[in-house]
């Protein structure tokens, strides 16, 4: 499925164009099966963007979804990425505002899963939502990048709370059927390297 299929060809997703000299804006929401998908713009103004999470986190759709998901290209937690472009370009601020003011929410409002690019590599932690949550209520963050390019292999941070990191180019495959999302992450090579299921 590709969440941004046809983005440019309509009105209704709350879009600016950036021809018109204006910030190109791409955070929207779907619905998918039992799936609720909340696609988010990582470079977007954070007030802007903020106002419509906290909108669609508190919506029906969502609340009322088997599977609560959140798409943001640049991940909460990034880990690899150039030395360099991190530590003296100022990258490392890039996503920030996404661990920062969004992560919080994610973990309140019960988000399943969230999927990040941006590093070229592939990471996936499931971790539970606070120091008082029950083992069983668990957010899972997953960077998958490594579809193409060059890959990101020297660490810049260590969050210490990754399960599966695995430094090659890969593809996952995500099921939902009923009440169970599976996800796999698969090698080039075509071998899992990374599997987790979600049960409701």
């Amino acid at each position: 499925m590709d969440i941004y299929h046809g983005l440019n060809d309509t009105d209704d997703l709350g879009k600016i164009a950036v021809t018109n000299g204006s910030y190109h804006r791409f955070y929207h929401s779907l619905s998918v099966g039992g799936a609720r998908i909340i696609v988010l713009d990582s470079e977007c103004p954070l007030a802007e963007e903020r106002g419509f999470l906290e909108r669609e986190l508190e919506s029906e759709a969502f609340r009322s979804a088997s599977f609560r998901i959140v798409a943001v290209h640049i991940p909460p937690y990034l880990e690899f990425w150039d030395p360099y472009a991190w530590n003296k370009k100022g990258e490392k601020h890039w996503g920030e505002h996404v661990r920062i003011e969004y992560d919080p929410l994610f973990r309140k409002h019960g988000v399943d899963l969230v999927i990040s690019g941006h590093q070229h590599n592939y990471q996936r932690s499931t971790v539970r939502r606070s120091a008082d949550s029950a083992p069983s209520d668990t957010i899972t963050y997953a960077i998958v990048g490594g579809a193409g390019g060059d890959l990101d292999l020297k660490r810049v941070e260590d969050y210490h709370m990754y399960n599966a990191t695995y430094l090659d180019h890969h593809f996952v495959s995500l099921d939902i059927k009923n009440q169970s999302l599976s996800w796999t992450a698969i090698s080039s090579a075509g071998d899992v390297v990374d599997h987790f299921t979600i049960q409701r």
